[in-house]
């Protein structure tokens, strides 16, 4: 499985410019279809904001107990992957029905000196994790909020 994904990946049409392709670009690709049968939802990419705030309705909670959501109304099979998306990082999610969840990060952590996955048996606990590789900036007050808002977003990619 992890030759055919890096095969794909050696697939892809690049572009010499830029070290990474964007998410758009790769689930747009036909090469990738050929190697995994995942689907952007309906509803699309959606935006987030990091906040303070851990109820904020378009936090990290907020978002992701929405993807959690279509799992346990039965318009999803039983898991879903969700691409977590905050430059420079990229995240990759897997929501369950009822847990565990887990969470793939190629990058290297304090603790963790290689790629990992990391399983966590709660919601609360993933969210926890993901908030350490994605903390909220504070630019301070003499910043614009627009432009605090901007440096703290983040998109998500709920794919079944």
């Amino acid at each position: 499985m992890i030759h055919q994904g890096v095969a794909a990946y050696h697939k892809l049409p690049t572009n010499n410019n830029v070290e990474h392709l964007s998410a758009e670009e790769v689930l747009q690709s036909n090469v990738i279809e050929e190697f995994i049968s995942l689907s952007l939802l309906p509803a699309g990419v959606r935006q987030g904001v990091l906040s303070g705030n851990s109820n904020h309705p378009l936090g990290l909670r907020a978002l992701l107990e929405a993807c959690h959501s279509c799992l346990n109304d039965n318009t999803c099979n039983d898991w879903m992957a969700v691409l977590i998306t905050k430059p420079p990082e990229t995240i990759l999610v897997l929501l369950s029905r009822t847990g565990p969840y887990i969470l793939l990060d190629s990058h290297p952590r304090p603790g963790l000196e290689e790629s990992h996955a990391r399983i966590h048996g709660t919601l609360d606990d993933l969210i926890q994790s993901l908030q350490e590789i994605f903390p909220l900036a504070e630019l301070g007050p003499d910043v614009p909020e627009m432009m605090t808002m901007m440096y703290n977003s983040f998109d998500v990619y709920p794919l079944v």
